[in-house]
Formats: structure tokens, C-alpha cells, sequence
């Protein structure tokens, strides 16, 4: 074996010594037995500023969990009441409310950034399926209610077919858009793998509810149709039907009681425990028909063609206030958030009042900010409020999205050929809306579930 040059030999006690120059660096790295710099001993003010790049869901199930002190910061209603400030720094909730509900500030963070985040770039976040009246399949006729039940994976239809239909959500998520106009081409049922028929009443279905594996349904035939989804469905699947004195134009429920509105004017309780006929029943005057109902306790606010916002004391038999509707107008929609009672008019209007107090005091006439056109032929087909949006509909073709601050920043809007008819929205983030016999369903897409979450 030939020797080693000079050159390679120089080279090799260069390494020689930087490898001893090695060892001492690495003889002075930390032991892991020695204290190190951790997450939860930086400043206070630059551990918000990172949870300020992570979302709540990240921050209440992962980075406040790691110890008792990021608890604490995050943990603080504080914290969160900061964070919806420093991103929208207009006054909010428009009515104080002084809910002392745990996490109350935490849950309203959440609503507001996940509704911004899907709605504000819907075309990237969200889903969509629009249903005309081939692919509607069971749809006959003009909807008039829709219905998000079981946790939003089913939503239910009705309308002037006389029809109660379920939508499976989850075999339309699966299906790709493609697939309706393969199915219509083979002559197959489009609707054969999503759709089914629960039951069918004697008169227009105007009103649908779900409370827990229940879905109710309020008719013009008079009847109340209460089925428990757990169950089969179709025409042999149970259900009980409860009788009104008048066409039942709404109805709402309150743990194991209903209240339905009907068209000539009345009010009549149910306790479904109990028996199908009403416990309770209250009649106007006037016979004006009652198109909005809210039951708390044994409170009932109430609204109508009679052009009045009315609270009816069922303990007492009586109303115990009658507040005029503004403009000579009357409530078609009625959505109450806690001390907040939300009013869409026949005319276009959207007016917020105040319950907190003895009487119900108009707080906001909202119409300008929701920015529906206002008309006799402009009526509010739908409304939802919480905290995190306002979402109306009109038959003035257009659905939308808004901050639920006075000045209503548009998050989300939606236009048709025709007027919106129903709309609701699920606790999943998923949107549904109807115009004439065509049903739209927005849900969050895949890549959107990291700001899809619930808490508890």
C-alpha cells in the first residue's frame, strides 16, 4: 500500500483537531437533567399573540390542556372577550346580555370565527348541492319549511306537495355533482339514495321543528305530525298526531311541550306526555292569523298578522303585552337569542327588540344595515340569529350572511331567480335554503373541518 501523501496526512490532523474541537461543543450541550426554556414561562403578551395564530378549537383542546398556568390564561373569559375585539371592534353583542353562562365568551369567539372563516370565502370552504325540481326527485311543489335534524345529518322539507321529506346529508356529500345528471340519463330515481318519504299530511305543510330524535310537523289539515326519527320511516313508521282547532301555521318546542300558532288566530299547548289534545288554548278576538311563536317557561311571545309583537302569560290566560309592529306592518319570522327578540316583517323590515326588561322595547330597526329591499312584495321568509351571524332570506331573491353588529358588516349573500321561501342552519355549520321547489344545502368542505368543531 502505497503511503499517504503530505497533503491528505495535513488534512487528516486538520480533522483530528476539529473533531477534538467537536467533542468539547458537544461536552458543553445542556444535560436534559438541566433547566430549559419552555412555552409556558414566556411574557403573557407574547402567548396570546401566538394564540392569536391558532384556532380556538387548537387553544382550548391542545395548548391550555399542556399546564395549569396556559389554563389560566386561556382559560380566562377575558382572554376571549380581547380576541373578538381586536378583530372586530365594534360594540357586540348589540344588547347586552349579562349571560352568566360558563364560556359563554369562548363559545361566541368560536361562532364568530368559524362563520366568518366558511362564509366569508365560501367558494373555497364550503359545499354546495342545488336541487331543481328533476333532481329534487320527492319535491312536487313549492317548499315552504326546512329542517336540519339528528345533529344535522339529516335535513326535512315540506311545502304545497303536502310532503314530509328527509335529505341523508351524508349520501349527498358523498355523491359528487356529476352524479345527478348520470342517474337522470339511465332513467334511475336521482333521489333514490338520499331522499325518502316520512309521512303525508291532508293540507300544506307549513311549519317543520326537531327536538332531539323528534321532528314535528305543522299542517293545514290542522294536525301536528310528531315522528321519532330513531324509528323506520315511511308510511308505516309511528308517529302521533296532535289536533288543532285551526291550520297550524307554526309551533315550537320547550322540553316535552309544543305550542303551535294557527291561522285563525289561536294559540294551543301541548304536553306531548300526556295526550294529543291541547292543555291549554288561547283564542283572539280578532282571529288574525299567528305566524311566529317562542315559548320560555310559561312565557309566550307571539307574532301575527294582526300587526302586533304580543307576550301571552299561559299561567295567566292573558297577554300581558301588545307592542304595535312599526311602518303599519306585520311579523312573519321570529328568532329570540336570550334577552333578544328579532322581528322579520311582511314588508322587508328586520327590527330588534329588547326582553330584558318589563316591556319589550324596540332597541334597532336593522333593515338598512341587512339590506333586503323593503315593499309589499319584499316579505322576510327567514331568520336566524346567534352569535355569530345574522342570516335572513326574502322574496326579494336574496339570503344573507351579516356580523351581528348594528352595522351589519355582509359576510355571505346569496341570489335566485325566484323569492326564498325557508331557510335554516345547523350547529354543524351546514345552510339550507328553499325558493319554489328548488332546495339549496351549503356544508363546510374537508379541508374547512379544523374550524368545524364543537366544544362540548
Amino acid at each position: 500500500m502505497e503511503p499517504l501523501s503530505q497533503d491528505f496526512a495535513e488534512l487528516s490532523e486538520r480533522e483530528v483537531a476539529g473533531m477534538d474541537v467537536c467533542q468539547e461543543e458537544e461536552d458543553e450541550v445542556p444535560r436534559r437533567d438541566q433547566p430549559r426554556p419552555v412555552l409556558d414561562q414566556l411574557p403573557v403578551e407574547i402567548l396570546q399573540h401566538i394564540g392569536g395564530f391558532l384556532e380556538p378549537t387548537e387553544i382550548v383542546e391542545s395548548l391550555s390542556s399542556t399546564s395549569s398556568r396556559l389554563n389560566e390564561i386561556f382559560g380566562s373569559e377575558q382572554y376571549w372577550r380581547i380576541r373578538i375585539k381586536n378583530q372586530w371592534p365594534a360594540s357586540y353583542p348589540i344588547i347586552p346580555d349579562h349571560v352568566k353562562q360558563p364560556a359563554i365568551w369562548r363559545h361566541r369567539c368560536r361562532d364568530r370565527e368559524t362563520h366568518f372563516k366558511l362564509f366569508k370565502n365560501a367558494e373555497k370552504n364550503m359545499e354546495k348541492r342545488i336541487f331543481g325540481h328533476g333532481e329534487g326527485g320527492l319535491v312536487g311543489g313549492d317548499v315552504n319549511a326546512v329542517c336540519f335534524s339528528k345533529d344535522g345529518k339529516l335535513l326535512c322539507s315540506g311545502g304545497r306537495d303536502r310532503h314530509v321529506i328527509l335529505w341523508d346529508l351524508d349520501a349527498i356529500k358523498k355523491r359528487a355533482p356529476t352524479d345527478v345528471a348520470a342517474l337522470l340519463e339511465t332513467g334511475a330515481p336521482p333521489n333514490a339514495d338520499f331522499q325518502s318519504l316520512l309521512h303525508t299530511h291532508a293540507g300544506w305543510v307549513w311549519s317543520l321543528q326537531s327536538h332531539g330524535s323528534l321532528l314535528s310537523s305543522g299542517a293545514w289539515d290542522c294536525t301536528i305530525n310528531v315522528s321519532d326519527l330513531n324509528h323506520s320511516v315511511g308510511a308505516a313508521a309511528p308517529k302521533t298526531t296532535l289536533k288543532t282547532t285551526g291550520s297550524v301555521t307554526c309551533h315550537m318546542w320547550e322540553g316535552d311541550r309544543t305550542i303551535a300558532g294557527t291561522f285563525i288566530g289561536g294559540v294551543a299547548l301541548f304536553d306531548t306526555r300526556a295526550k294529543t289534545e291541547p292543555v291549554f288554548q288561547k283564542s283572539q278576538a280578532h282571529r288574525h292569523a299567528v305566524l311566529g311563536v317562542h315559548m320560555e317557561n310559561d312565557r309566550v311571545i307571539l307574532i301575527g298578522s294582526d300587526k302586533k309583537l304580543q307576550i301571552l302569560d299561559v299561567r295567566a290566560g292573558e297577554f300581558s303585552i301588545k307592542k304595535p309592529i312599526p311602518n303599519n306592518d306585520y311579523g312573519t319570522q321570529l328568532c329570540v337569542r336570550g334577552g333578544s327578540v328579532w322581528v322579520g316583517t311582511f314588508k322587508g323590515h328586520v327590527l330588534l327588540y329588547d326582553q330584558l326588561g318589563q316591556e319589550l322595547e324596540l332597541v334597532e330597526d336593522m333593515t338598512e344595515a341587512i339590506g333586503h329591499s323593503v315593499g309589499l312584495k319584499n316579505q322576510i321568509t327567514g331568520l336566524h340569529c346567534d352569535s355569530g351571524h345574522i342570516l335572513t332570506c326574502s322574496m326579494d331573491r336574496s339570503a344573507k350572511m351579516r356580523q351581528p353588529t348594528r352595522k351589519a358588516d355582509l359576510i355571505w349573500e346569496h341570489r335566485a331567480d325566484t323569492g326564498f321561501t325557508a331557510m335554516d342552519f345547523s350547529r354543524n355549520n351546514a345552510l339550507a335554503l328553499a325558493w319554489g321547489p328548488v332546495v339549496g344545502i351549503w356544508w363546510p368542505k374537508l379541508r374547512s373541518l379544523i374550524v368545524v368543531f364543537i366544544l362540548y
